[in-house]
């Protein structure tokens, strides 16, 4: 297979391993596998303790980038961090001195922490280990999950455009009316105020006058809406009138309303261009969620699972 896709994971990064750089590399100084973290020079034995070479580790990357209190950082590892930090914090992968000098002070930070636990001996509380465990397990679940079945996924341009013409249904848009309304408590109310509107007075200023709804203070202005937004005696009033009509007092649970027709919007199948980017998005989730299940699927075959039955503590 080639992973040289159109489209992959990337979209939405809904069900794609998100990197999550704190957890991430704090997970990793202490359990020495995925951060390459490096004990430095022992100060009782004077040695370096030997580690593992990262993978497309760079020649020109220091082999210490940082070092606080003998745990050190080597450079693979600190730019893969510093990518993930910017990833993380919405600076994309652009390496400024800043974000540079940023991420290294929260490094630092996390360092002395870490520095602190060893010495105290903190690091080996049970609960610390549990937690640890349970992250490496998140980790590594998020890990292959990415790298084995997300990262293959393919959503190419042609099934987006296929998907959108043969499900027009799905993205019709509907009829959207705006009106103003005055609304009164009483039916005679909403005579008066209608009668008034009819002989001439300015519809947004006898609202603001009259009205008990909220819309007064926009002269009864209401937001654009779709039908099975209000109750239906307001919503087929409003949508029975044409642009700049009146309508006959209207009666609802909230009282007696004079309802004017200001615009009208009609029922449309969105373009293409519109929703192209939302259907990506859904074949990818849906593609995931399928793979993954055929994933897990195919190793469950082959697994050996135990589990010990407990009774319930009353």
């Amino acid at each position: 297979m080639n992973r040289n896709t159109e489209q992959t994971g990337k979209v939405g990064g809904g069900c794609r391993f998100v990197r999550a750089a704190a957890v991430g590399l704090l997970a990793a100084l202490w359990m020495g596998s995925a951060a390459w973290a490096v004990p430095a020079a022992s100060e009782t034995s004077g040695t370096i303790a030997k580690r593992p070479t990262p993978p497309a580790a760079r020649a020109t990357e220091p082999a210490v980038a940082l070092d606080v209190n003998g745990i050190a950082i080597d450079g693979w590892t600190f730019s893969r961090g510093l990518e993930e930090y910017l990833r993380e914090n919405g600076a994309g992968t652009t390496d400024t001195a800043a974000a540079r000098q940023k991420y290294e002070q929260w490094l630092v930070e996390q360092l002395l922490v870490q520095s602190y636990a060893q010495n105290t001996g903190l690091e080996y509380d049970r609960e610390f280990q549990r937690r640890l465990q349970s992250a490496r397990r998140r980790l590594l679940y998020d890990y292959i999950m990415d790298r084995e079945v997300y990262s293959w996924i393919r959503i190419t341009t042609d099934s987006v455009k296929r998907y959108y013409e043969t499900h027009p249904e799905e993205f019709v848009e509907p009829e959207r009316v705006q009106v103003r309304h005055i609304l009164a408590s009483t039916r005679a109310g909403a005579e008066r105020a209608r009668e008034r509107v009819l002989g001439g007075e300015d519809f947004a200023k006898l609202a603001a006058e009259v009205s008990i709804h909220g819309s007064k203070s926009q002269g009864g202005l209401m937001p654009p809406f779709s039908r099975g937004t209000y109750q239906p005696s307001f919503e087929q009033a409003a949508s029975a009138l044409k642009v700049g009509e009146l309508s006959p007092v209207v009666e609802t649970d909230l009282g007696f309303h004079v309802i004017e027709k200001t615009a009208e919007k009609p029922a449309r199948v969105l373009a293409y261009e519109e929703v192209g980017e939302r259907i990506r998005r859904m074949l990818y989730e849906r593609e995931c969620a399928q793979r993954k299940a055929d994933f897990l699927e195919t190793i469950r075959r082959t697994a050996r699972v135990a589990s010990q039955k407990r009774e319930a503590v009353p």
